[in-house]
This record gives structure tokens, sequence and C-alpha cells, in this order.
């Protein structure tokens, strides 16, 4: 029995410790403060709770070298969580995580949970932008550029294909990719905002990228070299090279956006929109994640009541048409191209 208590106390690990504290907790806000904690370390340190070690909870690695954590560290994540949580959120996930470090001081760990003390939160501020299908482009081509370019060039794909949040998309291994045989497309299963389940499709060209990266690194992960600090950094200076206007507020989170606007914009269809971004609130979706039109003669209750004399598409050649339809809704131009492409194939099947 002697002999059993000893290999008990040698097996303790971090892991095993936070969960001591979790446990404290009943199964929703259990399951709340582990996934914030995981999301603290994952900003911090680039790392899950079964990965973190006793010296990297500790202290931080800055400027080449390991620092021990401090209060204008948690006001940097603060400032973070800020662009993507109400004040209510933030003051949950604040608290969660000090309790945890108050827990771990308790038993021996250097830390302190005081620097969590931080100041009034105050309202959240503008909105991020939008960016457009091509800007998104423009975007991935210019990050190949950067340090592990070809990581934050499919990151940059993948976050305005799937509507995925950062940390869902950081944390994602090959475990989450599987081939849908039926279509030919990829897709990834993950667990997103609020542990909901999200399965989200994406071509071959794409996952030919992804495959050249894990060729590479050999990592299970999809992004081994990328953490949130690095990756919000680097959009801040893309947008900067490619010249986006700063008063457009564009960041990483304006990637999830791009598909969700994109739904609304080409077919209004409510119900895919909020399944492309795994939303429960309509509202949520409507004044957050839809581009709010200001061209008032393009209002349903000005163009449903004109009158259209048909003749006028005789006075406009073949590509003036086009481009006119790409100017005022490239995604109904898209959507008019595939399914005259569906109808030649169905054609060609049927002679």
């Amino acid at each position: 029995m002697q002999t059993a208590n000893v290999q008990s106390l040698n097996v303790d690990s971090t892991q095993s410790d936070i969960m001591i504290w979790a446990n404290k907790y009943k199964d929703k806000s259990r399951t709340e403060y582990l996934r914030d904690v995981n999301e603290f370390f994952y900003f911090m340190h680039g790392r899950r709770i079964d990965e973190i070690s006793k010296t990297e909870i500790e202290t931080i690695h800055e400027n080449g070298k390991r620092t021990r954590l401090l209060n204008k560290h948690v006001e940097k994540y603060k400032q973070y969580l800020k662009e993507r949580n109400s004040d209510s959120s933030i003051r949950r996930k604040i608290y969660g995580i000090r309790s945890l470090y108050k827990f771990l001081r308790i038993n021996g760990y250097d830390v302190d949970h005081m620097i969590f003390e931080t100041s009034t939160l105050k309202k959240k501020t503008k909105g991020y932008g939008f960016y457009s299908p091509v800007e998104v482009k423009r975007l991935a081509t210019e990050a190949l550029k950067e340090r592990d370019g070809e990581e934050l060039s499919a990151l940059i794909l993948l976050a305005a294909i799937t509507s995925l949040r950062l940390n869902a998309l950081l944390g994602l291994e090959w475990l989450n990719i599987i081939k849908h045989e039926p279509s030919g497309l990829y897709l990834v299963n993950c667990m997103d905002k609020g542990d909901q389940e999200a399965i989200r499709p994406f071509e071959q060209d794409l996952f030919e990228k992804l495959l050249l990266i894990r060729n590479r690194t050999g990592s299970d992960k999809l992004f081994p070299n990328l953490k949130p600090d690095k990756v919000e950094k680097s959009i801040i200076r893309l947008n900067e090279r490619i010249g986006f206007c700063p008063t457009r507020n564009l960041r990483f989170h304006s990637l999830r956006k791009v598909a969700i606007n994109f739904e609304m914009k080409t077919t209004g269809n409510l119900r895919r929109a909020k399944d492309q971004g795994g939303h429960k609130s309509a509202q949520v979706l409507l004044e957050n994640y839809t581009e709010s039109e200001n061209d008032y003669t393009s209002r349903a209750g000005i163009l449903m009541m004109k009158t259209i004399d048909e003749r006028v598409f005789n006075s406009v050649g073949k590509e003036e048409l086009l481009n006119m339809i790409k100017e005022i809704n490239y995604g109904m131009y898209q959507q008019l191209a595939y399914k005259i492409q569906q109808k030649g194939d169905l054609n060609e099947v049927t002679h």
C-alpha cells in the first residue's frame, strides 16, 4: 500500500494538478474553465493543458529568454479577448484562470495569482472590418513572404473558407481532417467555441498545400509553428504591405466573416449563413458578420416597384454585361458561372 502511494506521487503531473483544480467545479463550469485555460495557455505558450510544463506555467518566453509571467502579459491577453468577447465573458475567463493560478500557488508553483487583478473593462471597441474573397487571396499570397509563410498562407485560406476561430484552427491535427468521398471534398471536424462540433468543407488544392506542410515538418498539427499572437501581428503587417486602409480595422477575425457575408450577399439564406459560422443567434450574425449597405437605390422597397424593360440587355455586349454583374455582385457572378457549368456537364451526360 505504501509503495502504491509513492508511485501515485511520482506520476503526478501538471495536467493532473490542473484537473484536481477543475474537478472542484460542476460539469458545465468545469468545461468552460478548462476551455478558458486552454485558450490562455495557447495564447501565452502555444501549448494546451495536456502539453504544458510547470516551467512554462511559471514563466513566459520573451525576447529570447524566459521571464516571469507578469500583469502586463495578462493585460495583453485581455486586449486580445476584448475584440472577441463581451465584458461578462472576459470577466469569467479571467476569474477562472486566476482561480487556477491561486490553486497552483498554494500547491508549490512559483506563480502569482494577483497578476490577474486587471483594470476595469471598458466598452467594446469598433468591430472588425470585412475582407472580400479577392482580398483574401491577395492576403494569402503576400503571407508567403512571412516567416513560416506556407503555414500562414494556408491558415488564412482555411480560416476564410471554414469561418472557424483562430484557436480552433491552430489546435487542428491531421486526425481532424477526413475525406468526404461523395463530394470529393475534405472536411475539418473539430470543436469550436462553446465546445460545439464544427464540420466545414474545403477543396483538394488547399488539402495539397496542407500536405506539403506536413511532409516538411513531420508534425501531427496542421500549423505547428504558428501561435495566436504571432498570427495577429502578421495579419497587421500584411494589411500594411498590401495597402488596406487602417480605418477598415481588418484583423484575423475578419477572415471568419468572409464566407458568412458572402452567403448573405449572394443568396440571402440565413440558415446557410448560420451553419457556415456556427451561430445560434441570427441577431449576432446579422449585426456582426454581415456588411451593411448604404446604397439606398438598391434597397428591396425601391427595386421591387420598378418595371424592367428587358430590351436594355440588347444594348450591351456579353463582356460588358458580365463585368457589370461582377461589379454589382461577384458572388452572383460565380453562382451564374457554376450553374452554366453544371448545365454543360449535364448536357455531356445526356448526349
